[in-house]
């Protein structure tokens, strides 16, 4: 994940200092299970089947993906690829 590009797109949306950190932070989390638990080695060649791997993991582990999926799409976005934002929209 490029999070120095990334937090530029954030602040440039006028997203606060928290709201940065906390999207960095997720798309990590995101990032960090696609390596351990599925054959992507980033956000990057993360498939829709991972991130609904990971929704459901997070379940298993009573977290409310919400904030999780808001924060994927927002990174999606700034990469454009309109498939995995609109995969994580429609969760």
């Amino acid at each position: 994940m490029n999070e120095e590009g990334f937090r530029s797109f954030l602040k440039k949306q006028g997203r606060s200092d928290g709201t940065v950190n906390q999207c960095v932070q997720f798309a990590r989390e995101f990032e960090a299970y696609v390596a351990e638990h599925r054959d992507a080695k980033d956000l990057d060649e993360a498939a829709p089947d991972d991130l609904e791997a990971f929704a459901s993991w997070n379940k298993q582990q009573r977290r409310s993906i919400n904030s999780y999926l808001w924060a994927i799409h927002r990174y999606y976005e700034y990469t454009l690829n309109d498939s995995m934002g609109r995969r994580a929209t429609d969760m």
